[in-house]
């Protein structure tokens, strides 16, 4: 289960959506944030993000990120190690 979002713009840029990629529910700039299962992403005119998130008690949570939390150049983090 990935934790991650992305966004690519048109012209090929990555952009990593805030989420540390770590499970939990905090909200925070870039990487402070995390997200338990995000699921459904809506984008509206403005550019605020809106993600449905849902916890590991299954409540269904509605996260709100700015344009200017979630518009900076960012590469992926490395994949961690498999246990395999």
């Amino acid at each position: 289960l990935s934790r991650l979002m992305l966004r690519i713009s048109p012209q090929g840029s990555v952009f990593l959506v805030p989420g540390s990629g770590e499970p939990g529910v905090q909200e925070g700039p870039g990487r402070e944030a995390r997200f338990e299962q995000p699921r459904q992403l809506a984008l509206d005119l403005a550019g605020v993000l809106y993600v449905v998130d849902i916890t590991h008690t299954g409540t269904f949570t509605l996260r709100k990120l700015q344009p200017e939390a979630r518009n900076r150049p960012e590469p992926p983090p490395p994949p961690k190690p498999s246990a395999e």
